[in-house]
């Protein structure tokens, strides 16, 4: 039997890349409706898994409370639909001090709640820095193409780099409950730019992945587990990854 997914947030970026590697059902935030696979075998049977990867930018109009509650709303009709388990992306931003927590931080928070508190078998993975075919342009990936504009982080930052293909056999088999895809090695914008021969103009601003003091690690020394995950970034770069449109993403 066909198993049976959905996923939100496929018009770029990690919604779009499990679109297709489970070939789902995409669900449209702006239409509210399914978009059929495969529309002439549609089923009003429950979906085996519904993968929430949705959580858009907040928008200059949008105040505190209107922000929360789209991304509520959203997360609500998701709910609605039949399923037999309900996987959510979610981040390790969570983990910030109170009061270093992003409007973004907080809309997942509260979503992970609604998720948890009304969802069928809830999944929520909160996951490092994203890298892979379709990601929005951020100041790691800046950095990491040579992009020469200021940036607002210092050298110092950390970031848990996770790639795509990182998520896939999470998605398909981890339990219900919290779980944490924060690869090691945590790697500095500086080392970075130093791989990459690049010279960014520096900010001021620290950011530093947290994870929870129970499953805080010691900084990794294995030279060549950083070297590999460097790699792996300088080869999604040279292939010029982000840039992949739909239909012509790699697996991987």
């Amino acid at each position: 039997m066909k198993i049976r997914t959905l996923v939100s947030g496929t018009s770029s970026g990690l919604g779009s890349y499990l679109a297709e590697v489970f070939s789902s059902d995409r669900y449209n935030r702006h239409q509210n409706k399914i978009i059929y696979n495969e529309p002439k075998s549609r089923s009003s049977a429950p979906f085996n898994t519904i993968v929430h990867a949705a959580c858009g930018k907040v928008s200059e109009a949008q105040s505190y409370n209107e922000y929360i509650d789209y991304q509520l709303q959203l997360t609500r009709r998701l709910i609605c639909y039949g399923h037999d388990r309900f996987v959510f992306i979610s981040t390790v931003d969570v983990y910030q001090e109170k009061e270093n927590l992003t409007l973004y931080a907080k809309a997942k928070l509260c979503m992970e709640r609604e998720i948890l508190g009304n969802a069928k078998n809830p999944v929520i993975l909160r996951v490092g820095s994203l890298i892979g075919p379709g990601m929005r342009v951020n100041q790691l990936l800046r950095v990491a193409i040579g992009d020469m504009q200021p940036l607002s982080l210092s050298p110092k930052s950390t970031f848990s780099l996770t790639f795509y293909n990182q998520i896939i056999d999470q998605i398909l088999t981890m339990p219900s409950g919290i779980h944490d895809i924060a690869p090691d090695p945590l790697l500095t914008l500086g080392e970075i730019a130093a791989h990459f021969g690049h010279t960014p103009t520096w900010g001021e601003f620290d950011y530093q992945t947290r994870l929870p003091e129970k499953k805080l690690r010691k900084p990794c020394v294995d030279l060549r587990a950083r070297l590999e995950i460097l790699n792996k970034l300088k080869e999604f770069i040279l292939n010029r990854g982000w840039e992949r449109e739909n239909g012509k993403r790699p697996r991987g």
